[in-house]
């Protein structure tokens, strides 16, 4: 299974057409997390520290750091799933 920053990298053009975009697109998903996962991710994804680095600065584990970034994934799931369906209903797929 791809990391979560390739599928975050994929070319999506019904997500953001930029890379501009994109990054305000994923500040927007993290917003929508409680605060400790939002804090987690901002230190990975945004802040590009390793999962390592950044359980040692929020003083929790890998694993918790690492199923923080899953979340992420499955709420990215979620809105293109809703995308396509919606595409699909209003007759464009």
């Amino acid at each position: 299974m791809p990391g979560l920053l390739d599928q975050l990298a994929s070319p999506e053009p019904e997500l953001a057409s930029s890379e501009a975009e994109q990054q305000l697109a994923l500040e927007q998903l993290v917003d929508q997390l409680p605060a400790a996962q939002a804090t987690a991710l901002r230190l990975t994804l945004l802040k590009g520290l390793s999962l390592r680095a950044a359980a040692e600065r929020l003083e929790i584990s890998v694993m918790s750091v690492s199923h923080r970034e899953v979340r992420l994934a499955t709420l990215l799931a979620q809105k293109k799933a809703i995308a396509a369906l919606r595409q699909q209903l209003a007759g464009g797929g």
